[in-house]
């Protein structure tokens, strides 16, 4: 039996170590903070609400073009109005369109002078009445339209309108309607007026001492003057003032008369 060596192994010194102590963590960079800033959700919100319209508006017009392309055709009948116009049928129901509103005619009950000499005809109220006048001193002929005529003398002799209203339509077969032959006639202070009578053109003579109204037409084989004479209007300025609205309304009478002048041929 072997002997037992119970002898301890020396013990080693330790050894003086320096131990840095490890730095701190530095500290990381902020990060975002998770989620949708208020202002995109907003914006997100309104896209969303402006789609929507807009798929609705067009949503909606499709609709109403194929309610409208399912409508019922209509017979095509028409329906003569009082003015000579005509309608048809329209709407869901197929019924005529209205009639044209048609301002009643002043001239409606006028009774009307027709001239198959000169080929012309005239309407007038009932309150004037017509006297022709064949081959009269000064005209071939000459058709008036007197309305409360009342004749006198003259101030030179002969017979003159005292009062009333006078539509006179003379004929001519030769006149001097030239600028130079009406300023003999009428004096230079006139103006001539280009306008049209009937269907045809026609000169105004107007001035400020022209106290009737006077307009010219040339035919094929003469010539045509109209002359309205209002016989009360006063010469004095003070009474005319005062006339002036009775003249307004004779004359809009005269140009309702005007107005019905019409060339048959």
């Amino acid at each position: 039996m072997e002997p037992v060596d119970n002898t301890l192994p020396p013990i080693e010194k330790p050894v003086n170590q320096t131990i840095n102590p490890s730095p701190p963590p530095a500290p990381s960079p902020s990060q975002p903070k998770k989620g949708f800033p208020k202002m995109l959700v907003v914006i997100i919100v309104l896209f969303l609400l402006a789609t929507s319209g807009v798929a609705g508006y067009v949503i909606f017009r499709n609709l109403n073009q194929t309610n409208n392309s399912q409508e019922v055709a209509c017979t095509m009948e028409a329906k003569i109005c009082p003015d000579g116009s005509s309608v048809g049928r329209t709407g869901p129901n197929c019924e005529f369109a209205p009639c044209p509103t048609v301002a009643p005619d002043p001239t409606a009950n006028w009774e009307t002078y027709t001239n198959t000499v000169r080929g012309y005809r005239v309407r007038h109220p009932l309150s004037f009445k017509i006297i022709e006048t064949p081959n009269s001193p000064t005209t071939m002929e000459e058709v008036s339209l007197q309305k409360n005529v009342i004749i006198g003398p003259g101030a030179q002799g002969g017979e003159t309108a005292l009062s009333g209203i006078i539509i006179s339509i003379s004929y001519f077969d030769a006149l001097d309607i030239s600028e130079e032959g009406l300023k003999q006639t009428y004096g230079n202070q006139i103006t001539i007026v280009q306008t049209v009578l009937g269907d045809k053109p026609a000169i105004e003579i107007k001035g400020e001492f022209i106290k009737d109204r006077y307009l010219y037409i040339t035919l094929a084989n003469g010539y045509l003057r109209i002359q309205a004479t209002d016989a009360d209007r006063p010469m004095d300025s003070e009474k005319l003032e005062q006339y002036l609205p009775t003249e307004r309304a004779i004359q809009e009478e005269i140009d309702q008369i005007f107005s019905t002048f019409k060339f048959t041929e």
